[in-house]
């Protein structure tokens, strides 16, 4: 047989341990909200649509060839980031739509690259 007061604290500690077991919450410290250095500014997403010109850097890098209008062709430059989607087989000469994100280095990152018809 079990004495009394032996008995009651064996019931207190399992009550106890049932609490933790109920609410785990209470055991989990509350996570520290970011500061406001931490947040990055949100990139703005660009389009725009042209040509294939060159792919670079083992694929990890293209030029775009653009029909400016009135102002004739230009290139633009873009690097591959490593969530960048490509939808359709790409190659050097194929039409694309290009939504990409200007950074502050003057890199041009692709977000997605799309292949036209």
């Amino acid at each position: 047989m079990i004495h009394p007061v032996t008995q009651k604290f064996l019931l207190a500690a399992a009550l106890t341990g049932a609490a933790f077991l109920a609410f785990p919450a209470f055991s989990q410290q509350a996570p520290n909200p970011p500061s406001q250095n931490s947040r990055a500014p949100q990139q703005s997403t660009k389009q725009v649509t042209g040509t294939i010109a060159a792919i670079g850097n083992g694929g990890h890098s293209f030029t775009l060839e653009i029909t400016d209008g009135a102002n004739g062709k230009r290139t633009m430059d873009f690097v591959m980031g490593k969530d960048t989607q490509v939808q359709g087989k790409v190659h050097t000469g194929t039409p694309v739509t290009v939504e990409y994100q200007a950074m502050a280095t003057g890199e041009n990152v692709a977000v997605t690259i799309t292949a036209q018809g």
